[in-house]
């Protein structure tokens, strides 16, 4: 189903949840199932936005930026609004200068395209680049977010990667689904906040995937990079898990840490535990992986701060969850299992959560990468279908 509009405008219709919001060519994709996302109407909290572009990298940003011009402009307004009250303009000004030095130095196509963004969206790059790094800013633990992953080597739909995400309260953030058809390189589908750069998950058209969950450690390490803003380079410019682990050994976060779940058509899986200065990488012999947020590795734990006691019981209580729930007699793995996961509410450790601990489910994903989808829910997995998202 295809519809010509003029060239710079964006055609948007809802299908339920979903906005849909055509590339710069004046088509909507028809790279995702229509019948999947016609579902009753959901909180304006819930929304979905899918965005198709392609080209180069300004191009694409340019792309991107004018389909979202209003809100990004709102997004902008609200992130350096905030992080203008917390810090002296010379301490921003010190850090924007070392956070965007090195991803100019390490990623400059993502560099072109966030001015491409700023342009389409005929906002100020300072102002759009800030917004973008603020996380580097931010303060433990206040913007702290919560998530559980499991992966399958294998299952009827081949491997799957499924993960939560997470936070301390039951509000849904609006999140884009892109569609990245660089003219050179890899094409990726991917799930990203609203400035279009920070990635929570997704997969590329090589069969790579990746999801993510916070880790915090005492250290920092002033030559790299903010953990959300990891995904996009891995997705874009990696093909394999051996890829991804070699790459993430390249790349510190600059504060904080991650574990990056990733999995490949081969059916190979693992998670590895990245902090601003040490690296480490879980494999398995099982067909199971998992983690929540704190590292299962007791060398790397030791050097992790508290969450406090709620925070560090709840970790623990997910990932003891996780290990029951798989090495149950009668576990399958399946697709239908990989939901069924996301949706449990075990008490203690339920992986979809509503308020324990004060922690809840927000969103919940499923990457199947030998059918290049991307399944979403767009809030609680308990109470919301999955929407259905395929690479073209």
């Amino acid at each position: 189903m295809t519809k010509k509009i003029k060239r710079r405008e964006f055609f948007k219709k809802s299908f339920g949840s979903v906005i849909i919001a055509t590339g710069i060519n004046g088509t909507n994709s028809s790279a995702f199932s229509l019948k999947s996302i016609k579902t009753k109407q959901q909180q304006k909290d819930k929304i979905l936005i899918w965005v198709e572009t392609s080209g180069n990298p300004a191009e694409i940003g340019f792309q991107y930026g004018s389909q979202l011009k209003d809100k990004l402009k709102e997004y902008c307004e609200i992130r350096t609004a905030n992080i203008y009250k917390k810090y002296k303009k010379n301490i921003l000004e010190k850090g924007k200068k070392v956070m965007l030095g090195v991803m100019e130095q390490e990623f400059p196509y993502i560099i072109k395209e966030m001015r491409g963004i700023a342009k389409g969206a005929e906002i100020s790059y300072d102002d759009y680049s800030l917004s973008v790094i603020s996380a580097g800013f931010s303060i433990f633990p206040k913007e702290s977010d919560e998530c559980s992953n499991i992966l399958f080597k294998e299952s009827d739909h081949g491997p799957l990667l499924g993960k939560t995400l997470d936070g301390t309260t039951p509000d849904v953030a609006t999140s884009v689904v892109r569609l990245i058809k660089p003219k050179n390189g890899i094409t990726v589908l991917c799930l990203t906040r609203i400035d279009g750069i920070s990635t929570e998950t997704g997969l590329n058209n090589k069969g790579l995937a990746l999801g993510e969950s916070s880790l915090h450690f005492f250290t920092t390490n002033p030559r790299g990079i903010i953990r959300t803003l990891l995904l996009r380079p891995l997705l874009s410019e990696c093909s394999s898990v051996e890829e991804g682990s070699q790459y993430l050994a390249a790349h510190p976060t600059i504060k904080d840490g991650f574990h990056y779940t990733m999995v490949d058509t081969g059916g190979n899986i693992a998670i590895a535990e990245r902090s601003p200065i040490e690296y480490n990488v879980r494999r398995t012999e099982s067909k199971v992986i998992y983690c929540t947020n704190h590292t299962a590795s007791p060398w790397m734990r030791k050097l992790e701060k508290s969450r406090g006691v709620e925070g560090d019981r709840n970790s623990d209580n997910r990932f003891q969850n996780l290990k029951n729930i798989t090495s149950d007699d009668n576990f399958e793995l399946s697709l239908k299992s990989m939901k069924k996961i996301l949706r449990n509410h075990n008490i203690p450790g339920g992986i979809c959560q509503h308020g324990n601990e004060n922690l809840y489910t927000q969103k919940a994903y499923i990457n199947i990468v030998n059918e290049g989808k991307l399944l979403v829910s767009p809030g609680p997995p308990c109470k919301n279908d999955f929407k259905e998202f395929v690479i073209g």
